[in-house]
């Protein structure tokens, strides 16, 4: 019969010896490092995308529109189609 106990001390000390060492750790810290670089220079350039299709849209509205004034509920429905135009 195996002995559990010694079973997952050697199990722990292997992992500790061989995956979690400092190389690894710092490959690791880099990836995600630089992962997440990424994904926020991807998610500037969609902001900045947004933003300029809103811009777009409301000078659309705008000239569509003239002048009018719109009530809350009003603003908050023409917030959720320009998201959904920008989707």
């Amino acid at each position: 019969m195996i002995n559990t106990r010694k079973l997952e001390a050697f199990v722990i000390e292997a992992i500790r010896n061989r995956i979690l060492t400092e190389e690894h750790i710092t490959e690791l810290v880099s990836l995600v490092t630089d992962e997440l670089r990424t994904r926020d220079k991807s998610t500037e350039v969609e902001s900045r995308s947004t933003e300029k299709s809103l811009t777009d849209v409301d000078r659309r509205l705008g000239k569509g529109l003239g002048e009018c004034h719109i009530s809350e509920n009003q603003k908050l429905a023409r917030r959720r189609c320009q998201r959904q135009l920008a989707d």
